[in-house]
């Protein structure tokens, strides 16, 4: 999020180091085991569908914290935790979903900068799906990034440039 006078940002909470890790277990209570699910970059559903099988099987929630399908890092795109969490709800998976494109992330981000008037803030992302929906959503202007995850739906054809057709195209679909 973008302001012109942007209020001092708050501390982050020290949250990092409680962050779940691929195969860590959870004891909600003591005659109940839970094994947390924790996505890497790089993992595919094929690597995890067994274990999302078993938790579907058993009728555990998701949460999914970041519903892009997506991610490039470097030249690289791997999937994100939106596509996790699509294909554990087309089996059978209850999911809970949080970020964009959700109103309550937009509503957090305006609280915390004690912006009233939403057209003093801005959204900027690379995904048409999260980032530019959310904030169509949620009544706010954005700043799509055309080099992120679309950026080979937008390329000339035959360089590195940016094909403005293409990008209408895109934006009309």
């Amino acid at each position: 999020v973008v302001t012109r006078n942007p209020a001092p940002a708050p501390p982050i909470p020290d949250i990092l180091a409680k962050i779940p890790r691929k195969g860590d277990i959870c004891k909600k209570n003591m005659n109940r085991i839970e094994e947390i699910l924790a996505f890497e970059n790089g993992d595919t559903i094929e690597e995890v569908e067994e274990q999302l099988k078993r938790a579907a099987d058993k009728d555990m929630p998701m949460v999914c914290a970041n519903p892009d399908m997506v991610v490039n890092i470097a030249d690289d795109q791997y999937i994100c935790a939106g596509t996790f969490a699509k294909f554990y709800e087309d089996i059978g998976g209850r999911v809970s979903y949080h970020g964009k494109p959700y109103a309550r992330v937009y509503e957090m981000a305006q609280n915390v900068l004690g912006i009233e008037i939403k057209r003093r803030f801005v959204a900027v992302g690379d995904s048409l799906h999260t980032d530019i929906q959310g904030a169509q959503n949620f009544g706010i202007d954005s700043i799509f990034n055309l080099v992120g995850i679309h950026r080979e739906e937008v390329l000339m054809d035959t360089s590195d440039d940016i094909d403005l057709d293409k990008v209408q195209l895109i934006l009309e679909n």
